[in-house]
C-alpha cells in the first residue's frame, strides 16, 4: 500500500516538478457516452462503475482522471454528404 506524504509546494514550479517526477502520475480516461445516459444518474453511475472494473478500481477512481464526452459524431462519405450523426 503507498504511503500518504504531505506535500510542501511554494511555488508553482514546485509542483509542476512533482507532477513530472512523480511514478505514478494521474491517467487520462476518456470514456464516451450517448446523451441518453449523460444526463441519467443512474446510468451515469453504473457507466462509472464499469469503467472503473475495467480499471482494476472498482471502489474508486483515485489515480484516474474520468473525463465524460457526450457522444457527437459526424461522419461523412467520400462525396462530403453527412451519412451519420
Amino acid at each position: 500500500m503507498r504511503k500518504l506524504r504531505q506535500n510542501n509546494f511554494n511555488t508553482m514550479s514546485d509542483l509542476k516538478a512533482k507532477l513530472v517526477s512523480d511514478p505514478m502520475p494521474g491517467r487520462v480516461v476518456h470514456v464516451t457516452v450517448p446523451v441518453s445516459l449523460a444526463y441519467n444518474l443512474d446510468k451515469m453511475q453504473a457507466v462509472t462503475k464499469t469503467v472503473l472494473g475495467k480499471l482494476g478500481h472498482v471502489g474508486c477512481h483515485s489515480g484516474f482522471d474520468l473525463r465524460f464526452i457526450h457522444e457527437n459524431d459526424f461522419k461523412f462519405n467520400e462525396k462530403g454528404e453527412l451519412f451519420q450523426h
